[in-house]
């Protein structure tokens, strides 16, 4: 969907100087002076003489685009209007919701070569014309119901009060989906069919003008005229009419027991389905062997054999592989080697659904199909019970790993790859189970076994296993990380055991005027772990529940903690928006009043040099956001301990 309004929307929206000026009769309310605006645009006044409720008839000027160019404006429009913009006219939006409608009809195959009357009565034009299944019906009933009196005000002979709803709706759906239709299908994709005979049929003529750039009338005739009836019929057959049945595609893997893997055959059985009883199903065979009219499960559907052929013809155009099944007298099911199953599951089966046709798909493609994966094993240096602020241990600490190749729960061995490898097909069966096997991952899978004889082990930082245990891309290995285990103090912070394993609370720190609520400790302790580790960490507290008292906490304890000979940590800086200055500063005064703190804010405030010097022995600097933009040279300069973001969405 979104390729095809890529395709349609690729140029700027038409300019004026593509359309056609014209004039219009609308039946508009209004009084006796002129029509009123636009409700968007000005309310209508209140003055002037009443009218009747179905309004008065106007001449108006009027520009005429081309169905292409119209959905081209249409849908620059709801561009704008999504960047948050307002429609001065509801019946814009509503256009455009029709215009996305056509495209999706497009999109899903939904349309038929139709050769229907010239819209001034002479002769009958070719074509391409919208056929909605039977999931469309309440959406064209809502899209008719919606349509605001504006869209529907062209008055004439038979309608001098305006048109009706569904002719409006079903008018655009027919010129925007054969607008659409032509601009796809380029003309050698339907040559016409030779004919028999020196002349040409009214079947050639109709195939050759389907792909012209515009419909083109034929005489009408009593051939046309046939040809006409017939077609109709085709149509009445495919739209939402038909009764309870859509043709339904089932993929059936090979048996369990069956040999190898490269030559086992895959089907595609073809069915027909009830529409509100997925489960329901009419195998093709049944179906060639009924007569005119099909019965099943209190259904009946007239014709099913032709029904069967024409969504076979229509499926072929969303999955051209289809294509061998209309070779068959009676097409029952479609043999598949393991590339085309591929592409079926891909590819294929989503566009027939997106087109209406019922799919059934093995039960492992839909929920979370195996693929080839990795886990990583880590093992730390330091003692199992070590903890990491006991033993100073950070990102940078060095821990032995080793790579595993697994396929959902199950270890993959060195030869397995390898003979996966050897294989080359994209869908395997391994140990039971069928696996989606992709080109890329099979060669990052060789890459790790060949780097210690299928051990790939070594050595990394503790940095790099919490990257893969947050499931950062791992670039240098090409697969999904899928388990990160790992023992001591790093295995605890993988397992989520929070700061009562890695950093008991050593409740209120000294140097803080209060005292701590429990879950503010945890919140201390936390962040001074973390910080040992050189990573940041986001307090999520709901407002009110002590998140500036807690950073004020952490620095305390930093500062009466350490020993003597110990450096001075480097000033904290905090960043928060303008309307909370003054609380920091408040709150630091009352709770931590060993702190220095110094206020980078206002007109006098210090820069460069002197903003450095000003901040050598201060323990807290606040800040503003739109400070930080404007002084970033000078703020720079300094070594900073520790960067707090309060209020940390403004940083976008």
């Amino acid at each position: 969907m979104a390729r095809a309004i890529e395709a349609v929307t690729a140029g700027a929206a038409a300019p004026t100087g593509d359309a056609r000026p014209g004039r219009l009769t609308l039946c508009l309310p209004g009084d006796t002076a002129s029509p009123w605006p636009s409700p968007g645009i000005a309310a209508a006044p209140r003055h002037g003489d009443a009218v009747p409720a179905g309004g008065e008839r106007w001449t108006v000027p009027t520009l005429a685009f081309g169905p292409g160019a119209a959905v081209r404006l249409l849908l620059a429009g709801t561009g704008t209007l999504r960047s948050g913009e307002t429609s001065s006219d509801p019946s814009l939006g509503y256009l455009a919701a029709i215009g996305l409608y056509a495209l999706e009809l497009s999109v899903r195959g939904r349309f038929l070569p139709g050769l229907v009357q010239a819209r001034d009565g002479r002769g009958f034009e070719a074509r391409w014309l919208p056929v909605p299944g039977a999931t469309d019906a309440d959406r064209l009933r809502a899209l008719a119901r919606a349509m605001p009196p504006s869209c529907r005000a062209e008055a004439g002979p038979l309608d001098p009060y305006g048109r009706g709803a569904i002719d409006v709706l079903a008018q655009a759906l027919n010129d925007i989906v054969d607008s659409v239709a032509r601009s796809t299908f380029e003309a050698h994709l339907l040559p016409g069919i030779p004919s028999r005979t020196s002349r040409a049929t009214p079947v050639d003529a109709m195939l050759k003008t389907l792909t012209a750039a515009s419909p083109t009338v034929a005489p009408a005739s009593t051939a046309v005229r046939a040809l006409a009836a017939t077609v109709s019929t085709w149509h009445a057959r495919a739209s939402t009419g038909d009764p309870g049945f859509r043709t339904c595609f089932r993929v059936v893997p090979p048996d369990d027991d069956a040999a190898g893997t490269e030559g086992q055959a895959w089907e595609l059985e073809v069915m027909l389905q009830a529409t509100d009883d997925p489960s329901l199903l009419v195998p093709a065979a049944d179906v060639w062997r009924t007569g005119r009219r099909l019965a099943a499960f209190g259904r009946g559907l007239d014709d099913p054999q032709e029904r069967l052929l024409a969504d076979l013809g229509r499926a072929t155009r969303l999955h051209p592989p289809l294509d061998r099944m209309l070779h068959q007298a009676h097409p029952v099911r479609l043999d598949l080697d393991v590339a085309g199953a591929y592409a079926f599951l891909r590819e294929g089966a989503s566009a027939l659904a997106e087109a209406g046709f019922g799919i059934q798909l093995p039960s492992w493609w839909q929920t979370g199909r195996p693929r080839l994966t990795t886990r990583l094993r880590a093992t730390t240096r330091a003692s199992a019970g070590a903890s990491a602020a006991a033993a100073r241990l950070g990102l940078d600490a060095i821990v032995d790993y080793q790579w595993e190749l697994a396929i959902g729960d199950t270890t993959v061995t060195a030869d397995e790859i390898r003979e996966l490898a050897r294989l080359k097909v994209p869908l395997v069966r391994v140990r039971g189970q069928w696996v989606e096997l992709r080109s890329e991952d099979i060669a990052a899978a060789e890459r790790l076994v060949d780097r210690a004889a299928g051990h790939a082990a070594g050595t990394m930082t503790a940095g790099d296993v919490v990257r893969a245990g947050l499931g950062l891309e791992m670039t240098d290995i090409g697969l999904p990380v899928t388990g990160v285990t790992a023992d001591g103090w790093l295995g605890t912070l993988l397992g989520a055991g929070g700061p009562e394993g890695l950093a008991p609370s050593r409740g209120t720190p000294a140097g803080f005027k209060g005292t701590l609520r429990p879950y503010q400790e945890r919140g201390v302790a936390w962040m001074g772990f973390l910080g040992d580790l050189g990573l940041g960490a986001c307090l999520a507290d709901d407002m009110g529940l002590g998140k500036t008292a807690q950073v004020l906490a952490l620095l305390a304890d930093e500062r009466s903690s350490r020993t003597a000979d110990a450096p001075r940590p480097g000033p904290t800086l905090v960043v928060c928006p303008m309307s909370v200055v003054e609380n920091w500063r408040r709150e630091a005064e009352r709770f931590t009043p060993g702190l220095a703190v110094h206020v980078h804010h206002g007109d006098e405030r210090l820069g460069g040099e002197d903003l450095a010097t000003a901040t050598t022995d201060v323990d807290l600097v606040i800040t503003t956001y739109g400070l930080v933009a404007r002084d970033i040279e000078s703020l720079s300069a300094i070594d900073w301990g520790r960067l707090v973001l309060d209020e940390a969405q403004n940083i976008k």
